[in-house]
């Protein structure tokens, strides 16, 4: 009896020391920042999104949900296969600065993923960087500025200058174009899995529509 009363006391103990364990670490576990979130909550949009353009407005009302002051700096459009990179369709990434003002609102960024295809919004996802983003002046991407029409015609002027042969002998070549108030830069894959590497680039300024570079 008093070896079975022994082992039921050191049990005991064992599970109270573990039970503080737990609730120590769950107390030293730091709060969770208010812009580190996810969002996968698809939103359909109320009419076809026949252009990047088109997804703007979309993802200007979704990042003002979460901040009024989000500048948009930066879009990317990821394109697989011949009819979405000729299209300039696929999938735009709407990406957003927020200013370092205070603790409640602190700097970072917030990317809002719009489906070309399906007329979805699809993703939002936001990160921080206070330290980075106290200093970091916003440049405010405003497509008025671009020296196209519109950014299908930037995104063709990419694709000519590496030349549709050499995109398109690839079954599912998969492109990336990011745009910021500077320049473009447009990517070419042979496929969107990750061992394979960029074969073409070129670079263009979006402001006088001059070619930077380019690896063809």
């Amino acid at each position: 009896m008093l070896r079975i009363a022994l082992r039921a006391t050191i049990i005991t103990l064992m599970v109270c020391i573990g039970a503080y364990v737990f609730i120590g670490a769950l107390q030293e576990k730091p709060p969770e920042h208010p812009l580190d979130f996810q969002d996968i909550t698809e939103r359909p949009v109320n009419k076809p999104l026949n252009s990047v353009e088109d997804g703007l407005p979309y993802a200007i009302n979704r990042a003002h949900e979460w901040r009024k002051d989000a500048v948009l700096t930066d879009i990317e459009i990821i394109s697989v296969g011949k009819n979405e990179i000729e299209g300039n369709k696929g999938k735009a990434n709407y990406w957003f600065q927020l200013p370092c003002v205070n603790e409640s609102n602190p700097g970072g960024i917030i990317i809002i993923s719009v489906n070309l295809n399906s007329n979805i919004i699809e993703l939002v996802e936001a990160y921080h960087d206070d330290d980075y983003y106290k200093t970091k002046k916003i440049k405010e991407l405003k497509l008025k500025n671009l020296a196209f029409a519109d950014i299908k015609q930037l995104y063709d002027t990419a694709i000519n200058e590496i030349g549709k042969d050499n995109i398109f002998q690839y079954q599912q070549p998969f492109a990336r174009m990011q745009i910021n108030s500077d320049y473009a830069v447009f990517n070419v894959s042979p496929s969107m899995e990750k061992q394979y590497p960029i074969k073409y680039s070129v670079k263009i300024d979006v402001k006088s529509g001059k070619v930077l570079g380019k690896e063809v």
